[in-house]
């Protein structure tokens, strides 16, 4: 094969990249700009190691700083184990997604439920390789999906999301306990207090429009 073959190969995988990212801001900017921004002028960090790898069961996966962001054997089948742990799948319920990855897992909740679902991946660097790597516009121009990156556009997504008596719930994989041990701890001594403010907002509202 010729370098003519090879280059336009790298061409037209960079140009399915740009596509995919463009598609995947379009939809995010409607909720969170500021967010779109940020990814739109991120730089990779200089230290981490972003690494694609084939599974056992020829899935594309990540492995950041060698950690694998999802199973080395079969991705699809770990997204159903853990999807299956998940006790209300019903519309009445917000799931917070600790941690995309390169979303097989977001991939079998949105399709799986008819649950609000807010994802939340703290890692820049991985949000916006998977952003450019797949094409999540579909998904993420549902009405019933948010993403997020900090804490506070976190609490703004749950709260755009939630109605009065919402069962509010957390999954993720096994990979999130690893590299957001940190996070996770902070949202386990802040949730009552979101679900608090949530239950408060609603109650203040609901005298706002009919007291």
């Amino acid at each position: 094969m010729t370098i003519g073959y090879f280059v336009a190969k790298i061409c037209k995988k960079q140009a399915k990249y740009k596509m995919s990212l463009h598609n995947n801001l379009r939809e995010i900017e409607k909720y969170n700009p500021n967010l779109v921004k940020r990814l739109s002028r991120y730089q990779f960090s200089e230290d981490a190691k972003l690494e694609f790898f084939q599974t056992h069961s020829n899935h594309t996966s990540l492995f950041y700083n060698g950690i694998a962001l999802h199973s080395e054997i079969n991705p699809e089948e770990e997204a159903l184990t853990v999807l299956k742990t998940i006790p209300s799948k019903s519309a009445n319920t917000v799931i917070i997604l600790f941690g995309l990855g390169v979303g097989y897992f977001f991939k079998e909740l949105y399709d799986g439920t008819k649950s609000k679902i807010v994802i939340f991946e703290p890692n820049m660097d991985i949000l916006r390789l998977t952003m450019e790597a797949v094409d999540f516009s579909k998904e993420l121009s549902d009405k019933r999906v948010r993403i997020a990156n900090t804490f506070e556009e976190l609490t703004d997504s749950i709260t755009s999301l939630y109605s009065y008596n919402d069962t509010v719930l957390t999954t993720m994989l096994p990979s999130a306990n690893v590299l957001y041990s940190s996070e996770i701890a902070r949202l386990k001594e802040e949730f009552s207090q979101i679900l608090n403010l949530l239950q408060s907002n609603l109650t203040t509202l609901f005298f706002h429009t009919f007291g």
